[in-house]
């Protein structure tokens, strides 16, 4: 039976972090088996406050999970430093599967991952997981390279290690989003229509959507085409009862 695990930053609007991983995973009628939090924050759609969880808390919290039961899945949304990097990579077992959402900077700008991304600790979470899913500016971030092709920006990743890519479209320009999956076969692009609106804790979602279609044993590329068809039918009804 699987068992997810989420770790992530609590907004109290519920509109990013813990609070969307809760809600995605609930349209899949999933509740995850526990929730790290991994800092706070005080946030709306134009600015952010953050405070990292100190590591002896982050650890606690662990151990109870630990304690309590037995995690096949996690999905991770902000880790603050290289701190609770090191613990996560410590303690998850090379059973668990897991989706990094490699989160480094709020939709406001304001900095999120406070250590080098492009260290090799951090390096070595993206060989860890078995699926990132940045978006534009977080894949140059971690890559170094800056205003390249999508297709470059899969490749840079590949050469650090990651295994399999869910580089998101969200960043880009056109009527159309369109995301790239990537693994060992040639990429995969997933489209939909660029909607109007104000939309946050995108990411959180999809990343949430895709480790519960994994869990309820979806192969990989399935799960992610399933998340992606989800994942747009909340953006289409959030863009409506925006224009209402």
């Amino acid at each position: 039976m699987s068992s997810i695990l989420i770790a992530g930053g609590w907004d109290p609007l519920g509109r990013a972090g813990l609070g969307a991983d809760i809600e995605a995973l609930a349209r899949l009628e999933l509740q995850p088996a526990a929730a790290l939090i991994t800092a706070q924050t005080a946030q709306d759609d134009g600015q952010m406050q953050l405070w990292g969880t100190p590591i002896s808390r982050l650890r606690q919290q662990l151990e109870i999970v630990r304690a309590e039961t037995t995690i096949t899945h996690l999905k991770t949304g902000i880790l603050v430093d290289e701190q609770q990097v090191a613990l996560l990579l410590d303690w998850v077992p090379d059973s668990v599967e897991w989706v990094l959402d490699p989160v480094l900077a709020s939709s406001s700008g304001r900095a999120c991952y406070l250590d080098d991304c492009q260290g090799e600790l951090y390096r070595r979470l993206l060989r860890r997981a078995d699926l990132i899913t940045p978006n534009q500016p977080e894949a140059e971030a971690l890559t170094g390279m800056v205003g390249v092709e999508s297709t470059d920006l899969l490749e840079g990743l590949k050469a650090l290690g990651a295994r399999r890519i869910l580089l998101k479209g969200g960043h880009g320009e056109g009527p159309e989003m369109e995301d790239l999956l990537a693994g060992s076969q040639p990429p995969q692009a997933l489209r939909q229509p660029r909607l109007p609106g104000s939309f946050r804790g995108t990411g959180c979602r999809l990343a949430s959507l895709v480790t519960g279609f994994r869990s309820q044993g979806l192969h990989w590329g399935a799960a992610v085409q399933e998340a992606h068809r989800a994942h747009g039918r909340w953006l289409k009804e959030r863009a409506l009862n925006q224009g209402q």
